[in-house]
């Protein structure tokens, strides 16, 4: 698993564990987080399409 994908992983566990521990949208800044992460390494679109 290359560290992207682990820091994802932890991501979502520690949501699941906010949303247990502080109620439903505890994890809300977690998944935001996991969201970003995937805009920043979203590989880059070719130049000339769309």
């Amino acid at each position: 698993m290359d560290s992207t994908a682990e820091l994802k992983s932890l991501l979502a566990q520690l949501a699941e564990h906010l949303d247990s521990a502080e109620g439903p949208g505890g994890g809300a800044i977690c998944l935001d987080a996991i969201a970003e992460l995937e805009r920043l390494t979203r590989p880059a679109p070719e130049p000339g399409s769309g």
